[in-house]
């Protein structure tokens, strides 16, 4: 049976997009985003296997997300080889990815 674990956790510097996870099976996750102070914008993208950053990989752009605040995609699925990335546009949010291994 699946248990809930902590997969990934990082804080970007601003402006670069940063491989958050590359996944090693199959996975139903949940991405948060914190902005630790003042104010910052997000990016989320899943980039399937063999493709690269494209406009079609963003779940989320240019998302603001208020300081002390929290930003929340669930229930994301994706497969072995796809990959994570994050954006943060002032550097003052961090990203953290949980969910459930679904190959065990």
């Amino acid at each position: 049976m699946p248990t809930n674990q902590i997969f990934a956790q990082k804080v970007p510097n601003a402006g670069e997009d940063t491989v958050l996870y590359s996944c090693e099976g199959n996975v139903m996750v949940n991405v948060r985003s914190a902005a630790v102070t003042g104010g910052d914008s997000i990016r989320i993208a899943l980039v399937p296997q063999g493709e690269y950053l494209s406009d079609k990989c963003y779940l989320a752009y240019d998302t603001p997300v208020v300081g002390n605040y929290m930003f929340l995609l669930q229930n994301i699925y994706f497969s072995h080889g796809d990959n994570v990335v994050v954006h943060t546009s002032q550097g003052s949010s961090s990203f953290t990815l949980t969910g459930q291994n679904l190959d065990y």
